[in-house]
C-alpha cells in the first residue's frame, strides 16, 4: 500500500487480514488463535459485538475506507474511531475494491479461497 500511495493511481482498495490483525474489541483482541476466532464468532452470532453491529452500511457513510488506501494500522485506527470492526468491514469492502491486498495463504489455502470465492471472477492475481 505504501508504494501504491506514491503513485498518482487512486484505485479503491481493501486489505484483508486475520482477526488477530484487525480485532479492536477490547476483550477479544487480547485472545489469540482459535480462542479469538471462537469468541468473535460467538459475539457476532449473538449480535453482542458493538463493532460488528456497526459494520453494515459503514462503507456507504464512510467511502474513505475504499478510497484512502488504508493499511492494516489505518483500518485499526478507523475501527476504533468509528466503533466498527475492521475485520468484517474489509470483507464487506473487498467486493467493491479495484485492488484487494491479502496474505498469499488466502489464495493457497482451499478453505480461505472458498470463503472468498466472490472475489475471483474476472480477477487478476499478482503474487509479490
Amino acid at each position: 500500500i505504501r508504494e501504491l500511495r506514491n503513485t498518482k493511481y487512486r484505485p479503491r482498495t481493501s486489505v484483508l487480514g486475520s482477526r488477530q490483525q484487525f480485532c479492536v474489541h477490547p476483550e477479544v483482541s487480547k485472545l489469540r488463535g482459535a480462542a479469538q476466532n471462537t469468541q468473535c464468532q460467538k459475539l457476532v452470532g449473538a449480535n453482542a459485538c458493538k463493532f460488528h453491529n456497526k459494520t453494515q452500511g459503514h462503507k456507504a457513510e464512510h467511502p474513505e475506507v475504499l478510497t484512502d488506501m488504508m493499511d492494516i494500522e489505518d483500518l485499526g485506527v478507523h475501527g476504533n474511531k468509528h466503533t466498527v470492526c475492521p475485520y468484517y468491514l474489509t470483507r464487506d469492502t473487498a467486493g467493491d475494491a479495484d485492488i484487494v491486498f491479502m496474505p498469499y495463504n488466502y489464495l493457497t489455502d482451499p478453505g480461505s479461497r472458498r470463503s472468498l470465492s466472490y472475489l475471483w471472477a474476472d480477477s487478476v492475481v499478482i503474487f509479490d
